[in-house]
């Protein structure tokens, strides 16, 4: 009998343990990852024990516990030849996180593996893998062999997965690979040369270990300001349901405010504000139901079955922020709305479901319902639309294929059209005519306004010589600059390098910002107008009278013309207190040496409103609509 060293299988059982408890104490989401290294490490463990117990036994073996040897054997092969099939499980969905295996895959694999554990329970009676011969001495039967075959055919096919999708792998993921694949080789050739030392359980829990290292890290899916999951969890995890087909019954919860109450309250509190939802959440639904999708909002995964017990796990959410979450000595008031989303019904797919719950959260509805509203499923078109508009945008970016339409602007101490703005607009054969309103800010989100912007200028200067304006009468072009155009340190000089490249007059073009854009850009902003400025360029202050409307806005950026909202005219003519104010803001404007516009004027009632209140321009549908190039042509050579 061969007197086998089996020091290595206790280290082995030391080193898996030890991996094991870190791993389950790590504050992890339970994903298919999870199981299939959390499979890997009991098979590794269980066969390390069952190799030290089967040899263990060889030294007392008789023929009475025969069968004994038998038993530990037989869980020994099982474990142990379970292990590459749980890698290659493992490595398929490090890289296919949001995808189930396919079933033809799954059951071929599997399959294979459940046939060669019904030959080895048979093996005391067939002597197929194994067997004792009357001296009671262990001997390997002609299946064994294809167990080398079966782990073979395992890390072949984890190979072949592995170089199709490499790139979905991180660093350590790649050398937890090549680790298995070399210490598979190594202890299966150090195995046949020195027998007696069994090492290969050692070998493989030294894999083990490498491996719990490439996993994610288990905080990329926690929020730690909350202690609870964050958005990267809620989107494993209802992908998961989705793949597997579990109906999911889901509680969204949002505070418009939070983020300002928050901050308002001081970092001690917020944090015993955090603690305190936090305990009440994970008390009402568990821990591993409740996420964090955005700053202010949260989704919960309520109970399937009982219809009841939603209702009622709802209706604890309600009464617990109707009344305010005491915070050491005060007490914070959190209004919040809740809707609620079913699936597959209400959304089909992982991406539709994100897009739902965001939509219907950010609705502006009354915040003080008695119950969660169901998640309006018609905001999915409108996401879609979005979706849609975006990609286009794209498209039609790189083919400069926009529309400029111009809309005259009337002097009125001249009593004629004077100046013009030019106007982006979009029309698609799929939408047809898509609002400014609509598109610009999508194009803004998705870093298209530079080009779009770009394209803009350069059409309107192009427009200006083309056609002479100045010779018609303009002496002035309003063209709009977006928020991120006037953020770019250097704006000025793109601006003059188009104008210089059409040889038109620097004065000749009057840029348009709002207040929103003064903000954001500020410094930069001021050093670009200053700039243009000592180069004789105007400015304009767009849809003042809205928003902030903030004087010092007046004061520090270099404007010489204000675009007043037309909601400020509209409002003056029913509206004692708006008409003061149109006259006060008109008249404090014209002190400071500025210009004013009336803007979206559209009858006669505001045109003489606009004139009362002492505005130099009129702009709107009054006279005319935003016109396409070859029309305001005809309309400005007629007038």
């Amino acid at each position: 009998m061969i007197d086998y060293i089996f020091r290595f299988e206790i280290a082995a059982s030391i080193v898996v343990i030890a991996v094991m408890l870190s791993y389950f104490n790590a504050n992890k989401i339970k994903t298919r990852v999870s199981d299939a290294f959390t499979a890997l490490a009991w098979q590794c463990l269980c066969a390390s024990l069952f190799d030290v117990a089967s040899i263990f036994l060889l030294k007392f073996i008789t023929p009475k516990n025969l069968w004994l040897n038998y038993i530990v054997n037989i869980l020994y092969y099982f474990m142990f030849n379970a292990i590459p099939l749980c890698f290659y499980v493992c490595l398929y969905y490090l890289s296919e996180r949001t995808r189930m295996m396919p079933k033809g895959r799954y059951w071929s694999f599997f399959g294979i593996y459940l046939f060669m554990t019904v030959i080895l329970i048979s093996t005391p009676f067939t002597h197929l893998i194994f067997w004792f011969d009357e001296n009671l001495v262990l001997h390997h039967g002609i299946v064994f062999y294809f167990y080398y075959v079966l782990a073979l055919f395992y890390m072949g096919a984890g190979l072949t997965h592995f170089f199709r999708h490499k790139n979905l792998y991180s660093t350590n993921q790649i050398i937890s690979l090549v680790s298995f694949v070399a210490v598979c080789f190594l202890s299966t050739i150090f195995q046949i040369i020195y027998p007696r030392i069994i090492i290969t359980g050692f070998m493989l829990s030294i894999t083990i270990l490498i491996t719990f290292l490439s996993l994610e890290n288990p905080d990329d899916y926690v929020d730690f300001e909350m202690g609870i999951y964050n958005r990267r969890a809620f989107i494993v995890k209802a992908q998961e349901h989705f793949d597997e087909g579990v109906k999911m019954h889901i509680l969204a919860i949002s505070s418009e405010n939070l983020a300002h109450i928050l901050k308002s309250i001081g970092q001690t509190n917020k944090k015993m504000f955090y603690d305190k939802v936090f305990s009440f959440l994970r008390e009402t639904f568990k821990k591993e139901n409740v996420f964090r999708i955005t700053y202010e909002k949260i989704v919960i995964f309520l109970p399937i079955e009982d219809e009841i017990q939603r209702n009622e796990k709802i209706r604890l959410v309600r009464d617990y922020f109707s009344e305010p979450v005491k915070c050491g000595n005060i007490q914070v008031s959190v209004p919040i709305i809740m809707k609620t989303v079913e699936t597959p019904e209400d959304a089909s797919g992982i991406e539709d479901l994100i897009d739902l719950l965001e939509e219907s959260l950010d609705e502006k509805i009354n915040i003080e319902v008695e119950t969660p509203l169901h998640a309006d499923i018609s905001l999915l078109e409108k996401r879609r639309r979005e979706h849609k508009i975006i990609q286009l945008l794209e498209e039609e970016v790189s083919e400069n294929s926009f529309e400029i339409a111009y809309q005259p602007i009337y002097c009125i101490e001249k009593g004629s059209y004077n100046s013009v703005e030019a106007l982006i607009r979009y029309r698609t054969e799929e939408f047809g005519y898509i609002e400014p309103e609509e598109f610009l800010p999508l194009a803004e989100k998705n870093g298209l306004m530079l080009k779009i912007g770009s394209f803009v200028f350069r059409e309107v200067c192009r427009f200006v010589i083309d056609n002479r304006l100045q010779e018609k009468g303009i002496e002035q072009v309003h063209v709009n600059l977006s928020v991120i155009q006037c953020m770019q340190e250097k704006l000025y000089e793109h601006i003059f390098d188009i104008m210089d490249h059409y040889n038109i007059d620097y004065s000749y073009i009057n840029l348009n910002v709002t207040e929103t854009t003064t903000i954001v850009a500020n410094e930069i902003l001021l050093r670009n107008m200053n700039m243009m400025k000592q180069h004789n360029m105007y400015f304009s202050l767009d849809n003042y009278g809205t928003g902030l409307s903030n004087t010092n806005t007046l004061v520090k950026f270099p404007f010489k013309i204000v675009k007043l909202d037309k909601m400020l005219v509209h409002s003056a003519i029913n509206d004692e207190k708006a008409r003061i104010i149109l006259h006060k803001t008109v008249s404090m404007v014209k002190d400071l040496n500025m210009e004013v516009v009336a803007e979206g004027v559209e009858d006669l009632g505001e045109y003489d409103m606009a004139i009362y209140a002492g505005c130099d321009y009129i702009q709107g549908f009054m006279f005319t609509k935003p016109l396409k190039p070859d029309e305001f042509i005809k309309f400005i050579t007629k007038a």
